[in-house]
C-alpha cells in the first residue's frame, strides 16, 4: 500500500510492560489465518487492507518495519482502464477511503 495515510497497527512490543506482554492489552488483539479470497469485491465495497509495503509514494521510500492498514473503496474496473491503470488477473483497482470527500460518501 502506498499512502502516507496507512496507519501503524500497534506493535507487540507497544502492548508490553516490564514484566512482559500485558494480557489485557493483549486480549484486545488476536491473530488468526485468512484465507484468500476466491472472488473480487463489487464496486464501493469499502476493504480494510494490510502490509508492510512502501509508505510513500517515493521510489526511495524504504518499506515499513510494522505492519500497517488503511481503507479502500473498491472501483469498477472500467474506472482504472480510463486512468491507464494495469489490471491483471486476481487484482482490484481500489482508492484510499479516507481520501474520498465526504460528500461521495
Amino acid at each position: 500500500v502506498v499512502s502516507p495515510f496507512a496507519n501503524s497497527l500497534p506493535s507487540i512490543s507497544s502492548l508490553q510492560s516490564d514484566e512482559g506482554p500485558s494480557p489485557a492489552k493483549l486480549s484486545r488483539y488476536l491473530v488468526a489465518k485468512v484465507e484468500l479470497a476466491t472472488t473480487t469485491p463489487k464496486p464501493c465495497t469499502v476493504c480494510q487492507l494490510a502490509g508492510w509495503g512502501q509508505i510513500s509514494n517515493s521510489a526511495l521510500s524504504p518499506s515499513s518495519d510494522h505492519l500497517r492498514y488503511i481503507f479502500m473503496r473498491v472501483h469498477q474496473e472500467a474506472d482504472c482502464v480510463r486512468e491507464s491503470c494495469d489490471i491483471a488477473d486476481k487484482l482490484f483497482c481500489a482508492q484510499n477511503y479516507h481520501r474520498i470527500s465526504a460528500a461521495e460518501r
